[in-house]
């Protein structure tokens, strides 16, 4: 079915067959409205479509005039039923009409259905100012105009329903710096690494919240207090753990991961092959994860993941050595599926919809670090990879370094054209290789000592 086109703030009929075909827009959002009942308008976001009332109120004699718009979020568009939209909007545009500020009828009406007291005592003052922010449109809003990876926005949105679903129906103004500190003491329980990551994410969603309804919307939103928490004692920004693999126990796990790949079961063997490719080559795990055969080309010995699926959002091409070829074309030569496009393939992947690269769960990396008797994460192989191609024997250079890490860091890296010939890189990708090997040689060595 053909994509409608969009013009922002064109009036059509509202029909799901029509709204569906709307194509989101890479960024930004725009907004149309319908000709069946006045004020009812849909706003098409990068990620969501919004259904959301607007008109103005009608001054009524004797009643202060609301100076401001004012505007209710109906709700997600693939959840409403577009009569029953229609039907909310039009009760919302006869308060419109009497001179009522819809927002605050709402307030009192719903509250009567939850069997509360609505507060009557409302200063006229107040409808005069436009609708508080909630937490809950503030969430909506950045994720309509954040341009993000699927995978992020998964994280973002487990991240915020963990930690602030009780928060998404209270104003951004209610949630002042001694809410956040209480909650930032209840948080911390589930660890200061999560407390970090969810507080990060909140603070992003305030501060789109500000930029986008105080410019566009003429909504109010509060200053930021979250980036306050630093100087509550132990702050939220408090430096991570930063786990790196140690030099002495190297041998250990690689011997601990061919085991693996070699006695263990299929999924088993999978994971420790895509260890072993985080290890060996730096790679983020998200990009070891969705590693396809389409970016691996055995006659130039490079891999090659595309700016989309990468960070920065650079091109990232890296050659490898002939220990990673083998794992790479064992791998390719044992498929059982010719159609597959993922280097580790999930092995549930016939259960699901279509083909699907390996979980990132931690149930192998609390099995590798059981067996080694240390902890191990696949972050953590990036960071080795990174502190021991710095030291002897491998002594590569920061720039070298930089290329394999695809790190971003000065001018000098706009000017390099990795793609001209990856051959001078490729001695270091040996030189990686058979350190590490030999790490695993030594390992060896010794426990066969230790069995005499």
């Amino acid at each position: 079915m053909p994509q409608a086109k969009l013009i922002p703030n064109q009036k059509v009929k509202f029909t799901k067959s029509l709204l569906r075909r709307i194509k989101n827009p890479e960024s930004g959002q725009t907004v149309i409205r319908d000709t069946e009942v006045e004020g009812l308008k849909l706003r098409v976001g990068a990620r969501t479509k919004t259904l959301f009332f607007e008109k103005r109120v009608r001054h009524a004699p004797g009643r202060k005039r609301i100076g401001k718009v004012p505007k209710v979020t109906i709700g997600k568009f693939e959840n409403w039923d577009l009569e029953e939209a229609r039907k909310m909007a039009r009760k919302l545009s006869l308060w419109c009409d009497e001179g009522k500020d819809p927002r605050t009828e709402l307030k009192k009406e719903r509250a009567k259905e939850a069997g509360i007291t609505p507060d009557l005592n409302i200063e006229e003052s107040e409808l005069e100012g436009p609708m508080p922010v909630t937490l809950g449109e503030a969430i909506e809003r950045f994720f309509d105009v954040a341009t993000l990876r699927p995978y992020t926005v998964y994280k973002y949105r487990q991240a915020l329903d963990g930690h602030f679903r009780d928060w998404f129906d209270r104003t951004l103004e209610s949630l002042t710096i001694a809410v956040l500190r209480t909650k930032h003491k209840e948080m911390l329980k589930r660890g200061s690494a999560t407390t970090k990551k969810a507080l990060d994410v909140l603070s992003s969603v305030w501060n789109t919240a500000k930029l986008h309804f105080e410019v566009e919307d003429q909504r109010p939103v509060p200053q930021n207090p979250i980036k306050l928490l630093d100087h509550n004692g132990k702050g939220y920004q408090k430096e991570p753990k930063r786990t790196v693999i140690r030099r002495k126990n190297l041998g250990q796990l690689i011997d601990a991961l061919l085991d693996i790949r070699t006695n263990g079961t299929k999924s088993q063997a999978t994971n420790a092959d895509r260890f072993l490719v985080s290890l060996f080559l730096g790679f983020r795990d998200g990009e070891t994860c969705n590693l396809r055969w389409e970016f691996v080309s055995f006659d130039h010995g490079t891999i090659t993941f595309p700016g989309e699926l990468v960070k920065n959002g650079r091109e990232h091409k890296v050659p490898f050595g002939p220990f990673i070829r083998k794992i790479l074309e064992e791998r390719y030569e044992n498929r059982e599926d010719m159609e597959n496009p993922f280097v580790f393939l999930s092995p549930y992947y016939k259960k699901r919809k279509g083909y699907q690269p390996v979980n990132r769960n931690g149930c192998f990396n609390a099995l590798v670090s059981n067996r080694v008797g240390f902890k191990v994460h696949p972050h953590a192989l990036r960071r080795t990879f990174a502190s021991f191609a710095e030291l002897e024997p491998i002594c590569m250079p920061r720039p070298i370094l930089k290329m394999f890490l695809n790190h971003v860091g000065n001018v000098t890296d706009l000017y390099v054209q990795r793609d001209f010939d990856p051959e001078p890189y490729r001695k270091w990708a040996k030189k990686v290789e058979k350190a590490f090997l030999n790490e695993l040689g030594i390992f060896r060595a010794d426990s066969e000592l230790k069995s005499l």
